[in-house]
């Protein structure tokens, strides 16, 4: 095995590009409540490469960055609306 302690490394949160509150990805389910359309809908949109993503293993994500661009947003409006939707989840 490595020098990396497995624990910690699945213990962190993810990595940020964008700066520090701003993940490079999320789950389809955020950005849905994110759109404000239907998981079904969403799920099309990425089917169909409407809204930017990536499968990684079974699961899609989609890609912060190019969804912030495709949107017209600025960093600081896509981190609260990303906080407003992970803070409506956690409730």
């Amino acid at each position: 095995m490595n020098d990396i302690d497995q624990g910690t490394v699945l213990d962190r949160e993810p990595a940020t590009l964008l700066g520090d509150e701003l993940p490079l990805t999320i789950t389809v389910e955020e950005a849905s409540a994110l759109l404000g359309i239907s998981l079904r809908s969403t799920y099309r949109a990425v089917n169909a490469g409407h809204i930017p993503s990536t499968r990684i293993g079974r699961r899609f994500h989609v890609l912060i960055p190019r969804l912030r661009e495709q949107l017209g947003l600025t960093e600081p409006e896509l981190v609260h609306a990303l906080t407003c939707v992970r803070e409506n989840a956690a409730t």
